[in-house]
């Protein structure tokens, strides 16, 4: 990383309730998990379409998810998870 004064002060994204002087004070700038050096991972799913409504009655049907998942900076997407339950459990 660079030792750059806008590598430390302007590529953070701080805990809520930090302020400049508390950063300064605590070295908040200079806490490796507040830094923004790589992507986030983005990821988009287009089958089944949005409000698709699937009826899993059948426990032997299956479907295809279609989509696909970005790490950036050369990053592996290791494994995707699905959820049919509103987030209560992914699979």
């Amino acid at each position: 990383p660079s030792s750059n004064f806008y590598h430390y002060h302007d590529n953070r994204v701080l805990p809520v309730g930090v302020t400049p002087e508390s950063a300064e004070k605590e070295g908040w700038w200079f806490k490796p998990d507040y830094i923004i050096n790589q992507l986030n991972i983005n990821s988009a799913i287009w089958s089944p379409a949005h409000d698709e409504t699937l009826l899993l009655d059948d426990a032997d049907k299956q479907y295809e998810v279609g989509g696909y998942a970005y790490a950036g900076n050369g990053m592996k997407i290791i494994r995707v998870e699905v959820s049919l339950d509103n987030g209560t459990t992914w699979q």
